[in-house]
């Protein structure tokens, strides 16, 4: 489906957005006014719009010599997300169990299934995409459309963090996390649910920590 934008500064805002988050345009990299104009056919003006906007959203920052470069991934910023995704996606999950049908936990349950096709071949990025499905379907049982657009923006923004499936053993516990959560969806038990699904994401963290440490020693 093609995208409508009310201005060229909206469409530079969008396509610049959406590429920072998705990793197209990794942090460090350098943004030139003149060559975003060109590529969006359109003047500086728009261009220079959209990066002020991101600039306050922080996913770029201004240098008096280098102009406009995305933003580094911090520390604080992985902890700030996972610090609300923690109590926003256990609360969803809570939720979630008032209005779970069998057919809902079957459909979680083929899901879980199907994610061991991942394994073989350890397609990591497939995997970190169907561990994204699997969630965001569990906590639109919700039947909270805010709070589903909420955790689903948080997920947005964590498109940004290192890849934390690097290994078969991390594919290989997420699986068993993922059944530990359904054998407690199973129950209906509420409590039971919210804390699986906060160790869970707690879990993450953890390991996008490592990563980003990893390629901080990396790098230096």
């Amino acid at each position: 489906m093609k995208e409508k934008f009310k201005t060229k500064k909206d469409m530079v805002y969008f396509y610049l957005q959406r590429d920072i988050l998705e990793g197209i345009l990794e942090p460090g990299t350098r943004l030139l006014i003149s060559s975003i104009a060109k590529q969006y056919k359109t003047s500086d003006i728009p261009v220079r719009e959209a990066l002020q906007s991101l600039v306050q959203e922080g996913l770029i920052v201004t240098s008096p010599h280098s102009g406009y470069i995305v933003s580094q991934v911090s520390e604080k910023d992985v902890r700030e997300i996972f610090e609300i995704r923690t109590v926003l996606e256990g609360i969803a999950a809570r939720s979630a169990v008032n209005n779970l049908s069998n057919a809902d936990i079957e459909v979680l349950e083929k899901m879980v299934e199907d994610s061991r096709k991942f394994l073989p071949p350890l397609d990591f990025i497939g995997y970190w995409k169907f561990n994204r499905k699997f969630h965001l379907t569990m906590y639109k049982l919700s039947n909270n459309e805010r709070l589903y657009r909420m955790i689903e923006d948080l997920y947005n923004c964590s498109k940004r963090y290192p890849q934390f499936f690097t290994k078969k053993e991390e594919l290989d516990n997420s699986i068993c996390e993922h059944e530990s959560m359904l054998d407690v969806l199973r129950t209906r038990d509420e409590a039971k649910v919210e804390k699986i699904v906060k160790d869970h994401t707690e879990d993450t963290l953890t390991h996008v920590l490592k990563r980003l440490k990893d390629i901080s020693i990396t790098n230096n």
